[in-house]
């Protein structure tokens, strides 16, 4: 059903309305139902997010609704689930996304060292997460040295206090969007960018500075840097979660003298991001009615 939101085929308020009558007026409480939840409600925040409006705070309105959407399973997993993977994708997107007060503190907590150490490394990872949305320049220095201590522990972790600073972007700050793509980008982070960028690019305040940084880069060293490792990763994040003609001809026009690899890249990446930008135009009112309802 989401995907053919995404093709036009459906509107997005008719997989929203299906949502709600599943996890807010039913009782689901399948871990990879909820999985697949938490996945696509990270697309449409992330699409329709790009859009600034003085009439309607969409990130305001989404959030409200994905309360009301997880407030049945969060009450669920305080009492009765035991399953640290659907402990983690209520958090991932109440944390994150919703900017959960009560979250925010327990997170904090933990990044901190202040209150109950978690056990589980996923809820580890979820919390650091939410504690960089939240944070400031101190978290995120903070951060980037446990990374650096990580190196003495597990694999896992680095990759985990990676994404954690990735989300930094979440806290709107764009003095601090940009120094976590310029970590992401350093000699020290490497073949790992892209567990940073991964996050960073999840909000057009993260595309927009990484996006700086590439096209002052004349003579294309950043992404012939990824011609070694992990090029496709990279050209899919920097190239298709725009929602805008205008990035589409500067990423087209850009990346025309780049190998013939990167451009085939490049291409794959534009033709997402004009899937993107034609849902945006043909759902926006839609959903800003059905949020505003």
């Amino acid at each position: 059903i989401f995907a053919l939101c995404k093709s036009g085929q459906i509107s997005i308020v008719h997989y929203l309305e299906l949502l709600v009558s599943m996890c807010v007026e039913g009782n689901e409480t399948d871990y990879s139902v909820w999985s697949n939840i938490a996945q696509n409600i990270q697309e449409i925040y992330s699409i329709f997010d790009s859009v600034k409006s003085k009439d309607f705070n969409f990130a305001k309105s989404f959030a409200s609704f994905c309360q009301r959407l997880f407030a049945h399973i969060r009450k669920r997993v305080a009492s009765e689930i035991r399953n640290d993977g659907m402990k983690g994708i209520v958090y991932e997107i109440l944390g994150v996304i919703c900017n959960d007060q009560d979250f925010a503190k327990e997170s904090k907590e933990e990044f901190w060292g202040t209150g109950k150490k978690e056990k589980d490394a996923q809820m580890r990872e979820e919390k650091w997460k939410i504690a960089l949305s939240t944070g400031t320049k101190k978290e995120f220095k903070t951060a980037k040295k446990k990374w650096r201590e990580s190196e003495e522990t597990t694999r896992e972790e680095q990759v985990a206090w990676l994404r954690a600073i990735g989300s930094v972007v979440n806290s709107g700050d764009e003095k601090l969007a940009m120094d976590a793509v310029k970590f992401a980008l350093s000699e020290e982070v490497g073949a790992d960018a892209e567990e940073v960028l991964g996050q960073v690019t999840m909000r057009e305040i993260g595309r927009r500075k990484l996006w700086e940084v590439i096209i002052k880069d004349k003579n294309h060293e950043i992404e012939n840097r990824f011609q070694m490792f992990a090029l496709e990763e990279f050209m899919s994040i920097v190239t298709s979660r725009w929602c805008s003609e205008e990035m589409e001809r500067e990423v087209t026009e850009y990346f025309s003298t780049s190998s013939s690899a990167v451009q085939v890249y490049a291409k794959q990446g534009v033709e997402g991001s004009m899937l993107n930008r034609k849902w945006l135009q043909r759902d926006y009112a839609p959903l800003q009615a059905f949020l505003t309802k």
